[in-house]
């Protein structure tokens, strides 16, 4: 309700700026309540505006969204938003949004069983988030490289990084990366055959 009063304000004080924000917002909204049409719909015309006024900061940021949209059933589709957003992101130096959309673009190879591409993605990842010092970013990347190496049964390097994910989720004390870290070690173990400690950690 407030998103649409606000968008018709903009609109007709030709704001196009906190026109096309606005626009991303709602996407997201419906994005949230899993209607990813409509969410499609907004993030499109968000879009079109910023590119209009050549706002390359919000283009990245909009075709992440519509990337991560894509990502439900399109993968080619998803990489082709994730790919214009990655190098826009260069060009402007947004390390936090490579670093996101370089996982971005790692899972879907991963998906696809292309696990070389996908372990290429995530290291660059994993060390821009280690430059900028960012653990949450790292916790993410080390998260995606364990459960590549368990993909492709080099076990020990799984735990290496399932190890490496529960040190950054105990120090940020997060509930979300712990679990997943549990869940990875799990994984691991019960690939190794050693079904007890991966019983430890699924409990």
């Amino acid at each position: 309700m407030h998103y649409l009063s606000g968008l018709k304000l903009a609109k007709d004080n030709n704001k196009q700026k906190v026109e096309s924000s606005i626009l991303n917002n709602i996407g997201n909204l419906y994005f949230l309540k899993g209607s990813y049409e409509n969410a499609l719909k907004y993030y499109s015309e968000s879009l079109e505006i910023w590119r209009e006024i050549n706002d390359l900061k919000g283009m990245a940021s909009t075709l992440g969204n519509m990337g991560n949209i894509a990502n439900i059933k399109d993968l080619d589709l998803a990489l082709k938003y994730y790919n214009e957003s990655l190098e826009i992101s260069k060009k402007l130096g947004q390390e936090e949004n490579i670093s996101t959309t370089l996982n971005n673009i790692g899972n879907i190879h991963r998906s696809r069983g292309e696990f070389s591409e996908a372990l290429a993605k995530q290291q660059k990842a994993l060390e821009i988030d280690r430059k900028r010092g960012d653990l949450y970013g790292m916790s993410y990347s080390y998260s995606s490289i364990a459960l590549i190496y368990t993909n492709i049964k080099k076990y020990d390097s799984a735990l290496y990084y399932s190890f490496k994910l529960k040190s950054i989720a105990d120090s940020l004390n997060s509930l979300s990366r712990k679990r997943v870290a549990y869940m990875r070690l799990s994984n691991a173990y019960a690939a190794k055959k050693d079904f007890e400690t991966a019983l430890k950690y699924r409990k």
